[in-house]
């Protein structure tokens, strides 16, 4: 087996096409429709979120945050952007994250608040903050067609809300340093993550907005969060344990450091010559090569 890693996203589709590379995962959305015969979809943990990066400006008022999401129409996003798979998400981790079975699964959508796509609503509560003509910078990077249509939704939210975007397209190699260097988010309010789980535990994704955390990129602090996390993480018993974390997921989802988009499932293209391989997340941890075999 040999291994190729293709930057560019019509290069990699036109190597599936011509046979010139047999499979791989995480295909460019843009190209579903083309790759529809080996194309399958899985299970994932990942949730496409606009990270707050900047609480102290227009962003910093809860409402604001609130009527963004609102005004955000995540349903064309996903037809627009991800060739219309995947599900607007209602919460900053995906269903299964919270382990197997509807029972499990239904526990992480109790008392979470719900943001229907709802322009109108959405001015009223910008109104309200009187944040109206004031600027919000939304970082990009050219990096495919998904992340810039994702962009413009955003841009196109904060101009309906009353907001004045503005778009700062960077590199990729700074674009990846807004993770990981507080100097590099000066000046942004917002940018885009594609954030997953490594184990499917609420908690794993919820951690990052624990104040002092070193994935809180907005440094958002909640005393209430806070005591509910740490009284998830501390809990000996799952009932005791899920019903902190449900708490905790609840204060997030209304202040909203994190404004959830859509669940994005994983996607893997096997061409005619191939089979074997199923589709899910486990990719990044499991051995999924020993099983792809000749058809």
């Amino acid at each position: 087996m040999k291994f190729v890693f293709i930057a560019d996203p019509t290069a990699r589709v036109n190597a599936f096409q011509t046979g010139e590379v047999d499979g791989g995962w995480m295909i460019p959305p843009g190209s579903y429709s083309q790759l529809k015969s080996g194309l399958a979809f899985g299970q994932s943990t990942t949730v496409a979120d606009e990270v707050v990066s900047n609480l102290t400006g227009p962003l910093g008022d809860p409402r604001v945050r609130q009527a963004l999401l609102m005004a955000t129409d995540r349903k064309g996003i996903i037809n627009a952007g991800n060739g219309g798979v995947g599900e607007v998400a209602d919460s900053l981790v995906t269903p299964n994250t919270w382990g197997a079975g509807k029972d499990a699964q239904s526990q992480g959508t109790k008392g979470v608040p719900a943001y229907p796509y709802d322009v109108a609503k959405a001015k009223e509560l910008a109104k309200q903050a009187g944040v109206h003509g004031q600027e919000v910078v939304i970082a990009t990077s050219p990096l495919d067609t998904q992340t810039t249509i994702i962009t413009q939704a955003i841009a196109q939210a904060a101009t309906d809300i009353g907001l004045t975007p503005k778009i700062d397209t960077i590199s990729a190699d700074k674009y990846t340093a807004l993770f990981t260097d507080p100097a590099a988010r000066k000046g942004i309010d917002l940018f885009l993550t594609f954030w997953y789980t490594s184990i499917t535990d609420p908690l794993d994704a919820y951690s990052a907005l624990e104040t002092g955390s070193f994935s809180n990129y907005g440094n958002y602090s909640s005393k209430d969060f806070d005591a509910a996390f740490e009284q998830a993480i501390g809990a000996t018993d799952p009932a005791s344990k899920a019903q902190a974390a449900v708490k905790a997921q609840q204060i997030a989802l209304t202040d909203l450091p994190w404004l959830p988009l859509y669940d994005e499932p994983v996607s893997v293209y096997q061409g005619p010559k191939i089979t074997g391989v199923s589709p899910s997340i486990a990719y990044l941890y499991y051995p999924w090569a020993a099983e792809v075999g000749a058809k």
